[in-house]
């Protein structure tokens, strides 16, 4: 049986497959491979103090820390693109960075040549040891493979090594794309990925509390486990969370009267509604699927957008529900100001905003299977999303904002709605690359045991020619032309 044009060969017996994941995750990889340990052999590597019997990177990174060198196939541009977008060591001094960059580089390379894997199953690269793990497998020609929670409901998706490229690894049935299609069309469906929908100042105050929490005992368990470098304590001031009561949004900071201006807008200007959804950020979509790293000045790169294209658009600005009281009030104001913006309020669904607008610019976020469900242009600056070439959406480059007006009006003057057929189409090549839950985890998602072997198997199979075909993303992101 072929997928991508890959096709399974003998099967090798019993083929070692390398598992990455951080020590909390550890129970929900191992639930996840058990139904496969008689087939496979599984080695499983963390990077933090456990009681499972994991080995962990900690004693070795410590030796290394002061002589590690660069790594393998690496050059000082590879190293500080793997510095800049990690958010935990882009905020640390370079020396620094570098040495823990060098020092679990080393590492990693330790157990990839005593072990040689024939493919690696991990988290979705979201920071430097995963995005270290994913490039030194790509030099030596194995496949790394993530895996993280779909938009589709009981879903999980795959992507391929750092920027989140989708591998076909399944071919969906028509009723299980015709029920999906079903979930995902009506128009108040909102993927949630277990948070809640909704936001009060008492769950703020809550959040904020627990981050104090966490604060001190992130740095009482450093100190414990003499890991002062652990990547998931040291993180905790770079990721989203609640840190300041200033933080929770006004309901002036956004317009409260969004349709009005929208419809004022449409009646009085010659003007397109272009509809922007903000990114959750930092997060691994924007940090790494997006090759430009000018994103990664997320609030700046934006506020110059908006400025630029409001000239010539209506744009609608809209905060992801997620980051309510994880992001910086003043940048909601900022935007607010500028002349020709409409600021949504976080709470409303993005699909009510959709219906409104005349085309959507986005990164690598899931509006964009919304968009094209909905009858919308998509233009995105993120070309490796499971949906980018099954939508036909209009690539964007970062780097000539300017550029973007011409494509912009081509897109909307030139665009077709789907039909129900490419509907159904669109569906089914977003699905190809995802594995089918047999229920969520504790944290991690758990894959249909007959799933994640098919995925093992072609991926083995095809080591040389997956990792190759990462030179051609317009290939990996059509599998048909495999």
């Amino acid at each position: 049986m072929g997928v991508n044009g890959l096709t399974i060969n003998m099967k090798i017996k019993n083929p070692r497959v390398f598992v990455f994941c951080r020590p909390y995750l550890i129970p929900d990889f191992q639930e996840n491979v058990a139904p496969l340990t008689d087939e496979f052999e599984f080695k499983f590597l963390t990077d933090g103090l456990n009681r499972l019997g994991v080995a962990d990177t900690r004693k070795r990174f410590y030796e290394r820390l002061e002589t590690a060198t660069i790594p393998s196939g690496f050059s000082l541009d590879d190293e500080l693109d793997v510095v800049e977008r990690c958010r935990y060591l882009r905020n640390l001094p370079r020396t620094l960075a570098l040495k823990m960059l060098r020092a679990m580089a080393s590492v990693l390379e330790e157990d990839l040549n005593s072990y040689q894997p024939d493919v690696v199953l991990a988290q979705m690269v979201d920071e430097y040891i995963t995005h270290l793990l994913s490039e030194i497998s790509k030099r030596r020609g194995i496949v790394y493979v993530g895996y993280i929670y779909s938009y589709f409901p009981e879903r999980a998706q795959i992507v391929l090594f750092s920027d989140g490229s989708p591998l076909k690894v399944r071919e969906p049935s028509e009723i299980e794309v015709k029920e999906t299609l079903l979930a995902v069309s009506p128009q108040t469906f909102r993927q949630n990925y277990k948070q809640r929908n909704n936001y009060s100042k008492i769950q703020h105050l809550k959040s904020m509390l627990r981050y104090r929490v966490k604060k001190l005992a992130f740095s009482l368990l450093a100190w414990f486990e003499n890991d002062p470098l652990n990547l998931h304590y040291g993180c905790l001031p770079y990721v989203v969370e609640r840190r300041h009561w200033r933080d929770f949004p006004s309901k002036y900071d956004f317009h409260q009267n969004w349709r009005q201006l929208i419809e004022q807008s449409k009646r009085y200007q010659d003007k397109p509604i272009i509809y922007f959804p903000l990114a959750y950020y930092p997060e691994s979509s924007t940090d790494y699927w997006i090759v430009n790293k000018g994103i990664l000045d997320y609030q700046n790169i934006t506020l110059n957008i908006f400025k630029i294209l409001s000239e010539h658009f209506t744009i609608v600005v809209k905060e992801h529900m997620h980051m309510l009281g994880g992001g910086n009030t003043q940048y909601y104001r900022e935007i607010k100001k500028i002349n020709g913006v409409v600021s949504v309020p976080p709470s409303i669904n993005s699909n009510d905003v959709l219906l409104m607008s005349d085309a959507v610019i986005l990164g690598g976020g899931s509006v964009g299977i919304e968009s094209y469900i909905r009858g919308k242009p998509i233009l995105s600056f993120c070309n490796t999303s499971c949906w980018f070439a099954a939508s036909g959406a209009t690539e964007l480059d970062l780097s000539n904002i300017s550029s973007w007006v011409d494509k912009i009006n081509r897109a909307i003057l030139t665009y077709e709605i789907p039909s129900e057929f490419q509907q159904h189409e669109f569906l089914k090549r977003c699905l190809e690359s995802t594995v089918r839950m047999k229920k969520s985890g504790a944290v991690w998602p758990i894959c249909n045991a007959e799933d994640l072997r098919h995925l093992l198997d072609i991926t083995i199979s095809n080591n040389t020619q997956v990792v190759g075909m990462m030179h051609s993303t317009s290939s990996i992101n059509n599998p048909k032309k495999l």
